[in-house]
């Protein structure tokens, strides 16, 4: 592994004192002590970043599960009712089936990506998408009525950049809805540092804490903070025990996915499961639906 850019200080409140709290292989994650914000001690060069995030394989074959959209679908009817200039930005897009879902229901779609291989696909599908940082896309201010971040602020390298650029092209009021894993999640907790996470594309690991106080910092108000699921499939590998033979992992968790939907006893114990992941807020995934309710006049790194 190449050298990597050394990170002093602490992203969310800009202190440089921090303890080590995880060595795994070539990655040390630090703690800050101050705010509590869990990060790498250094980041990976901007190239072998880049070639981390275009291993990935996006294929218009490989359809997306049917939960997934379905998932998309909620959202979309939740935030109806913030059309005002129609706008909605997906970074991150992956795929783009968010911003197909969301083009159906007639909002007028952008993306950002920093993977050519997700940028080439997005274009073929005919979306209306940007390859690169989102700083450099230079939208308007006020442009967007929503803004959707899924798992993606745990790659970045300067995420509280990222989220004061949203402040600037969100409208007042306007919606930022994000997906990031949870760092103090039952997963975690249990397995340690063999926890899949933490591996060297993530850069920053949030709680619901740091990433409602990350909000706070730029101009948001969290409206609603949710932390629920947990991956069972994943959490068995993660701890050293194979039950897949290859290729067999992300089938076998679709599968299980839609037989939960399916079956009501299953998908009341799911329900259940998530009451008690959000009272203590220890599920895999943090979700995050917030309000923009203060301009910002300075510009981040």
């Amino acid at each position: 592994m190449k050298a990597r850019n050394n990170l002093p200080k602490c992203g969310l409140c800009d202190t440089g004192d921090t303890k080590t709290l995880i060595r795994k292989g070539p990655l040390t994650l630090v703690k800050c002590r101050k705010c509590g914000m869990v990060f790498v001690k250094s980041f990976l060069s901007k190239d072998e970043a880049a070639r981390i995030h275009d291993y990935l394989s996006y294929s218009k074959s490989d359809p997306p599960n049917p939960i997934t959209i379905k998932r998309y679908k909620e959202y979309l009817e939740r935030i109806e009712t913030e059309k005002k200039t129609g706008q909605l930005l997906d970074i991150g897009f992956g795929r783009g089936d968010f911003l197909v879902t969301a083009r159906e229901r007639e909002w007028s779609t952008y993306g950002t990506e920093i993977s050519e291989a997700a940028f080439i696909l997005g274009k073929k599908r005919g979306l209306k998408v940007y390859y690169g940082e989102l700083q450099e896309v230079n939208f308007h201010n006020g442009q967007f009525d929503v803004i959707t971040m899924f798992e993606v602020i745990e790659h970045l390298q300067y995420p509280f950049s990222y989220l004061k650029e949203i402040n600037r092209i969100l409208r007042m009021g306007g919606v930022l809805i994000l997906s990031t894993p949870n760092f103090n999640s039952l997963t975690r907790l249990c397995i340690g540092r063999k926890w899949g996470v933490i591996s060297p594309e993530h850069s920053y690991y949030f709680s619901c804490r740091t990433i409602e106080n990350a909000f706070k910092k730029t101009g948001f108000q969290v409206e609603k903070i949710l932390s629920k699921n947990i991956n069972l499939h994943r959490a068995i590998r993660d701890f050293g025990i194979n039950l897949n033979k290859p290729g067999q992992t992300k089938e076998k968790e679709s599968n299980l996915r839609n037989k939960i939907e399916r079956n009501k006893y299953l998908f009341l114990a799911k329900e259940m499961i998530n009451l008690l992941l959000r009272t203590f807020k220890i599920g895999d995934t943090i979700n995050v639906y917030a309000r923009k309710t203060q301009d910002l006049n300075f510009s981040g790194k």
